[in-house]
């Protein structure tokens, strides 16, 4: 294996408390599937947003998306699986997170998978991740006990043992004190609005520009949904972010739902991902130029409730964007 890279691979996950293994945690014969974690879960305690979908064809696995704080998405397949009766979650790199890099990069990526213990799915999820520190001591003081790689003192391991003996692994010692990381919970948000409130603006698709001069480009997905781009500039760089939108009306008002990392919203036949937006944008008005109030989720739930007098009380405090309709120099 390339040294270089490897030694990237583990920098990369152990900056985020993980042990890679070469190979899947699972054989298909443990492989289980609970509707339970479907939808949109908090890591309060990272910021992170995590999004649980079926993923596609007839396998039994989810489609995974974390965004950070920092709205990065990262998407994965996640494949649930016991042993022993306790509940695992493997996950690898999807397809979709390579989708902006080019085929010379994509073949010279090896995917690793990471290990996640299940506690409990409802009410939270309480997952644990495998301590690096503590798996890096164990193969030090016993170097045959499970086939790894490490690049250096100190650089982490990578596990290359198969499916059979990485199970056997955590069998062995999934209780031991410190073998796993301390728990993390994640919260399930409820989603905002129904399958029966989405609807379509076609005035809203188009390239506008907002008053601190980030580019808006607003494509329409099956005049259904809309693909945003938003691009802002500065002297030192340029940031281009993805989102996912939709008009709904909910008690006669109309809103756009923002998703980040640019997911495809399914307005029919979706899940609850489709309905648990990141925003909502109250539309203010839509010409001459669309005008919108910007609600965060844990505003959105109490608002959408308010009567008319309350909304409007509320609605006057928060953020105000306007776009103007980007025109392009004429050659």
């Amino acid at each position: 294996m390339n040294s270089k890279w490897m030694i990237a691979a583990l920098a990369v996950c152990l900056s985020a408390g993980c042990v890679p293994s070469l190979h899947p945690w699972y054989a298909d014969k443990d492989v289980t599937f609970e509707e339970k974690l479907l939808g949109v879960w908090d890591q309060e305690k990272d910021n992170n947003l995590w999004t649980f979908e079926k993923g596609d064809g007839e396998k039994k696995f989810y489609r995974l998306t974390i965004v950070s704080k920092d709205k990065i998405p990262s998407v994965l397949g996640a494949t649930l699986f016991k042993v022993n009766g306790k509940m695992y979650l493997d996950t690898f790199p999807g397809s979709e997170s390579l989708q902006n890099t080019n085929e010379f990069f994509q073949t010279n990526i090896v995917g690793v998978h990471q290990l996640l213990r299940i506690d409990s799915i409802q009410p939270t999820i309480q997952f644990r991740m495998l301590n690096p520190d503590s798996i890096g001591k164990m193969l030090k003081a016993k170097p045959d006990l499970l086939a790894h790689e490490s690049p250096g003192e100190g650089d982490g391991v990578l596990l290359t043992a198969p499916t059979e003996k990485l199970q056997k692994f955590i069998a062995e010692h999934t209780d031991d004190e410190n073998f796993f990381t301390e728990a993390n919970t994640l919260t399930r948000r409820s989603p905002l609005f129904a399958e029966k409130d989405f609807t379509f603006e076609p005035k809203l698709v188009g390239r506008w520009i907002d008053g601190d001069g980030t580019v808006c480009i607003s494509d329409a997905v099956n005049n259904q949904s809309y693909r945003v781009t938003a691009i802002r500039s500065t002297p030192e760089k340029t940031e281009v972010s993805r989102y996912g939108g939709a008009v709904v009306t909910i008690n006669n008002r109309r809103f756009v739902a923002v998703y980040e990392g640019g997911r495809t919203v399914a307005v029919s036949g979706g899940s609850d991902a489709d309905r648990t937006p990141e925003l909502l944008l109250w539309i203010e008005q839509v010409e001459p130029t669309p005008q919108y109030r910007v609600i965060n989720y844990a505003e959105a739930a109490e608002i959408l409730k308010m009567n008319d007098e309350q909304f409007k009380s509320a609605i006057e405090k928060l953020p105000k964007v306007r776009w103007t309709k980007l025109v392009e120099e004429k050659k």
